[in-house]
């Protein structure tokens, strides 16, 4: 059973969709686009209660199946912002997936940009929750959240004809 009937889902959003499709329903639920290159989108809104984050949708290049979507928090260079929201959401994400959420063990020894990560991962999705810094070679504080679709995470595939009609 997947995580005891609870699948991966992005906002509700299944992770092996089209990528037009997918965006749509991103653009739904209130998100406003503000890149919009070949398989690359991102948007701009609010996540799990959080407003101004950036949302990024990568996809493969010709079947236009979603890779990743990834979520980076308006958090940057706040530590103690950072920390709260990073802390907030681990209890959600304990909440919804209960004991499927594990901490990455990181040795502080070799963990340079002070990486603290939490993953959920079922056998065609993962979750990964990244607080990063500040550490030996990063000054700066950053927190993300990676949505993997592992069907099509290291599809490789190449579109021969992808350019902009500009050039």
């Amino acid at each position: 059973m997947i995580l005891f009937g609870q699948e991966i889902k992005f906002m509700g959003l299944n992770l092996n969709s089209n990528l037009d499709s997918f965006c749509k329903e991103l653009e739904k639920k209130g998100l406003k686009k503000v890149v919009d290159r070949f398989e690359e989108k991102e948007f701009i809104g609010t996540f799990a209660t959080y407003d101004s984050c950036r949302i990024y949708v990568t996809a493969t290049e010709v079947s236009k199946k979603i890779k990743r979507v990834e979520v980076a928090f308006n958090a940057k260079n706040d530590k103690i912002k950072r920390d709260k929201i990073f802390d907030e959401l681990i209890q959600q994400y304990s909440n919804k997936y209960k004991s499927k959420l594990k901490k990455i063990a990181q040795d502080p020894k070799n963990n340079p940009l002070n990486i603290t990560s939490y993953i959920v991962s079922t056998d065609n999705a993962s979750i990964r929750i990244n607080k990063f810094g500040p550490g030996l070679f990063l000054n700066t504080s950053s927190l993300n959240i990676l949505y993997d679709n592992l069907l099509e995470i290291d599809n490789n595939e190449k579109n021969p004809n992808r350019y902009s009609n500009d050039i």
